[in-house]
Parts: structure tokens; sequence; C-alpha cells
């Protein structure tokens, strides 16, 4: 059995405290003002040694309506309730109130507790069981395991301790992210110790050695001490009440801060969520009305914003935009509840659906599509959503199980499964998403086509400018992955710097098999001596083929010049036969090969040494180690 949390719920005065002092030893009304009023103020906690010799964290809340607050500030992380009624008065407000709450934030492990039974007759036990079945009717309460207890005689309690540790082992929260965080619920400073906070665990283990960060601050902060229960730990293990020492100084913190491992939390000031309203009398939501919302230990104000719909609808499941007027530091799926603004009360709640989103109408099909997603929270189809909605090429696991609060195992599977299904594929350690490379597919090669038909006789187009055009947002990395996926693929390919459609090849129509022959035709008259581009090329068409890569007709010597390749071709075989006869080559014996002059030697050789043909010594020509390059 891993570490559980459990809370107790019911009215005022119902004997919560008196109860949790007889099961565990430990007192909650812990200060002055709590003893002499005989409530619970503020949190209490206490811990369970269970017979199987297991310990589980008890929250015992506030059971006034004026400290209701302070309750909600303490039922993050837990896993279920007892809710504690006395027979003397039945089910009173606070415990309706309370047990809605449990119910929003999604608790559905109950355990109900009929205290100071030694006061009244079986008649009246009875009667109070049939009373909350009844007004719990069709939720889990009506269907939780009744105890009569009375912690002043003991009646009742061993069987009680037993009921817990049966509703502790039916509970599975090994379904973590492994992230470790803490909902600060209190804070303070101890003389020769320095700073501690106080918190439920959530979502991972903790030891000495790691880093957290406090959000929304965003400062880093190093734990000193560990304290679990009543001892000093090198380790917290999540779903315990946990005490931390920790370096900054106690005014730093809030109750509702959140300390977290680093880039594991969201500091947002808008949230899309699903949340149940509550169907209560006098229910009457509009849009932009001002709410209280309580997440983790933290409340915070906010407006409401419908989606999908004109009007929030009291007893039915609502999408919801959430402005705040703070920012607050959430997770992916964070429970939290509403209550109105004035006067107070508990109309609703739900879940975290989408952190900070981005501006959109209410009735943005996209929008409504993701939540719809999100609220089912099937991993496989949550993170293939956030794919293709964020144009995502080359996956980031490490940041997925962040962003989602997903164990990295959970992750993974997901991953395994999108990839059976050709959603993704594996390229080399990464994972690269089909779907979003099509579309962007859809975009180069409509491009591509375009570009082919206006430059047929260009081999491809820069990777620089497809770069630019259509991955700006995108790392080189992800480009690259891009670009390498269709080229193994076959549908692009690459040359150099170019990038082109996989079967597209230069080709020459008729018309442009005369231009040649006609080019040819005049270089041919002097087929040793360079030409001006521009003057034998007096159109852009005819320039055109003579810049033809690759080409198998002239060679650019550098872009001003240029010779018939079948005369370069004899220049090289004669440059070549030269220096295998006499070891080296000048310009002077290069012009008196040729006939040609001292100007129009220096071209031609430059070309040979670019292309590795020839290497230049000093004043003379060697062999390059790509002689007879074509």
């Amino acid at each position: 059995m891993m570490g559980i949390i459990l809370a107790t719920a019911g009215h005022v005065d119902h004997g919560k405290t008196t109860l949790i002092k007889k099961l565990t030893g430990i007192d909650t009304d812990t200060t002055e003002e709590e003893k002499k009023r005989g409530l619970t103020i503020n949190l209490g906690f206490a811990h369970l040694k269970l017979p199987n010799k297991s310990t589980i964290g008890i929250v015992d809340v506030p059971g006034h309506e004026k400290f209701l607050k302070n309750m909600l500030s303490g039922l993050s992380g837990i896993d279920a309730a007892l809710l504690v009624v006395d027979p003397n008065e039945g089910v009173m407000p606070q415990t309706i109130e309370h047990a809605r709450i449990l119910l929003l934030l999604g608790v559905t492990k109950f355990i109900v507790v009929i205290t100071k039974v030694d006061t009244v007759d079986k008649d009246m036990v009875e009667l109070v069981h049939e009373d909350i079945k009844e007004s719990f009717s069709g939720t889990p309460i009506e269907k939780a395991e009744f105890f009569d207890v009375d912690a002043v005689s003991g009646t009742g309690v061993t069987d009680l301790i037993y009921g817990i540790q049966k509703l502790c082992s039916s509970i599975d929260n090994t379904d973590i992210s492994g992230y470790p965080r803490l909902n600060i619920d209190r804070s303070f400073s101890l003389k020769g110790i320095g700073t501690v906070v106080t918190g439920t665990l959530q979502d991972g283990n903790l030891s000495l050695d790691d880093k957290l960060v406090l959000y929304p601050q965003e400062k880093e902060v190093n734990i000193k001490n560990i304290r679990v229960y009543e001892g000093n730990t090198t380790s917290a293990q999540y779903s315990t009440r946990t005490a931390l020492n920790i370096t900054l100084p106690s005014e730093t913190f809030h109750r509702g801060d959140v300390l977290a491992t680093p880039n594991t939390i969201e500091v947002v000031d808008r949230i899309n969520v699903v949340c149940d309203i509550l169907s209560i009398p006098d229910l009457d939501l509009k849009l932009n009305d001002r709410v209280r919302v309580y997440m983790g230990s933290k409340e915070v104000y906010g407006r409401i914003y419908p989606l999908g719909k004109n009007e929030i609808i009291p007893g039915e499941t609502n999408f919801l935009q959430i402005r705040l007027e703070d920012n607050i530091a959430v997770r992916y799926q964070d429970k939290f509840i509403l209550r109105s603004y004035s006067p107070i009360k508990v109309i609703g709640g739900g879940r975290v659906l989408e952190m900070n989103p981005t501006n959109k109408r209410r009735f943005d099909s996209d929008t409504l599509k993701r939540l719809e997603i999100r609220l089912e929270n099937k991993c496989t189809d949550v993170i293939l959503e956030y794919f293709i909605s964020n144009n995502i090429i080359t996956v980031d696991k490490n940041h997925l199980s962040k962003y989602f609060n997903y164990s990295m195992e959970k992750v993974q599977n997901a991953l395994d499964e999108l990839v059976s299904k050709k959603h993704l594929a594996k390229f080399g350690n990464e994972y690269l998403v089909i779907d979003v490379i099509e579309n962007k597919n859809k975009e180069v090669l409509e491009f591509l086509d375009q570009y082919h038909g206006k430059y047929s006789l260009r081999k491809g187009i820069a990777l620089a400018e497809i770069r630019s055009k259509y991955f700006k947002e995108y790392t080189e990395s992800d480009f690259e992955n891009f670009v390498n996926f269709n080229i193994e693929e076959k549908i692009l390919k690459k040359e150099g710097s170019l990038l082109s459609r996989f079967e597209f090849k230069v080709e020459l129509n008729n018309h442009q098999k005369k231009n040649v022959d006609y080019l040819l035709g005049i270089l041919d008259k002097e087929p040793f001596i360079p030409q001006k581009i521009n003057d034998v090329a007096n159109s852009e068409e005819l320039k055109e083929l003579i810049f033809i890569s690759p080409n198998d007709y002239f060679v650019n010597l550098d872009n001003e010049f240029v010779l018939s390749k079948k005369a370069f071709l004899k220049l090289e075989q004669k440059i070549i036969d030269y220096i295998n006869k006499n070891e080296k080559l000048s310009l002077a014996d290069y012009r008196d090969i040729t006939n040609s002059s001292r100007r129009y030697a220096m071209i031609v050789l430059e070309k040979m040494d670019s292309l590795n043909i020839t290497a230049r010594k000093e004043n003379y020509r060697v062999l390059g180690d790509k002689a007879n390059v074509f």
C-alpha cells in the first residue's frame, strides 16, 4: 500500500477532531484559540499506523462554514474521506457542503462514520443511516461502508481502523508522473532551524538532493531537511504529509505557493477547464461573472466565460475559460473548486484541461475538439492532438511527460501505440509526427511544383529558402529531420544545398535543344577560347541553359565566361597528358598548348583547380586528386 491521505469531512462539532485523536493519539487542535473555542480553525494533521504496519496521513479540516476556505486548502492530494455525522443532529449544511466539495474534486472512496453513538439509542442511529443514504443518493457515499463509533468510550473504533485499512488497500495511486510537487498550506520559521513549509507531497518522491523551484515566483530552493509525520528522513514518498526545512526566508512563502522540480509547473493567468456546475437554488451564472477559484492550497479570484455555449448551465458539465486576477502554478488535470463571489457558496468544481490558452472565440471548433479529447484524457489521443495542433515535427518525450504530468512509461506506451497506428515514425533515435510532416509536405511540394514548372532547367531550390519560407518557427534539427525523413521516403531529393521532388529531372524540350545547338555553334568557332556569357547568350532563356546543373553541354567557368563541355574535356586531357609527361604545367605552357592568352589560361586553370583536376604549387600546376572529374 503506497502513501494514502485521508480527510475528515462533516459539520462543525460532529466529533471529527475527537475521533482523530482516538484513532491516532494526536490532537489536531493545536492553537490556543482552537482549544479555547472547541472547534478546528486551521488544518490539523495526524498520521495513523494501521494493523498491517503501513502509515497513512489524516487531514482534519475545519467544519465551520466560516472556515471553509481553510478546509479547501487542505484537500489537494486527498485519496479518501471519512464523512463524520453526529446522530443527534444528522445531516447538516456543512455535511452536505463538505461532501459536495469532495465529490467535485473526484474523491470516490468514502467511509461514513456515525459518531457519539453511545449518546443515542439504536433506532436513532438507524434513522441517521437512512438520512445519509437519502441525502447522498446516487453518489459513492450512498454505497460507502458505515461505522457506528463513539470516540469517548471506544465503541466501534477497532472496527473502523480495519475498515480504513480495507478502504486504503483498494486505492491505486501508483500512476504518477514522478515530478514531485508540494502545495504549501503552512509556512513558518523556527529558531535555530529556519524556514519550514508543509503540505501533501504529490506526483513523485522527493529527496534531500533534489533541486526545487518556488512557484509562481520561480525562485530556486534547496532542501536542508525533510520530515515526514514525526521523523526526519532523507526522502519523502508521494501522498505523504511532508515538512521541508528550506533555504529561503519564511516571508518569501505564502499559502498557495507551490514547490516543484524545475520546468514541471505552468505559471498561468488563464485556464480552460471542464466544470461540473451544481444545481442549487437561485444560482444564476453569467458570462464574465466574478468567482473564487480554489486550486491546491491557493485561492484566487477570476472571471468565467462559457465555451461552446451561450450560457453556463447549472446541473451540467460545462467547458469554461477562467481568466484569473493573479498568477497561479498549475499542472494539466489539476482539480479545483469554484465558489461564488458574493454571497459565498460552492457552485462547482472540475479539472484544468488547458493552461494559458491562446485567444480564441468562445465557439472555436479546434478548441472545443481539444477540450473534448482532454476531457476523456486518453494519453494517446491527448498527445496526438497536441502534436497536430502545435505542428510538432520531432517528439520531445521529456516535455510531454512534464507538460501533461504523465509518467515516462505512460508517454512511451502512447508513442509506441502511435507508431503502430502510423501517426508517428521511429527515425533513428527520434520520433517524428507523420501527420504534421504530411501537412508540411503539402505546402513544400506545391511550392516545389511551381518552382520546377517555372525553372525547369534548375536542379532544385536552396534549402535555406525552404527553411526561411516554411520552417521559421522550427529548430534546425526539426528541419533536418523533415528533409532527411522525406529523402528516405523518396518524396524529396537533395543534391548539395538544393532540394527538389524526388522524381524531378532536368530535361530539355525540343525548343531548348535547338537553343543549346545554337550556343554550341557559337562556342565551337573558337573552342578553346572562353567566351563571355553575356556575349553568347543575349536572353535569360539562353543564359538559363548555361547554368543548368548538372550540365551536359557547357562549363560555367566563373559566372562570366563559358566553354562547351566538349572543349573543356579536351583541354583537361591535354593538360593531364602534358603534366604526366613533364610533371608540371605553367601558364606559358598552357598558352602554347592552346594558342590562347595568359588571361584565358588563368580563367580555365583556376576552374580546374576548383574541381581538383589540377593543384597549384607556386607558379605551376600539378595533377589534382580528381583528374578526369567529368
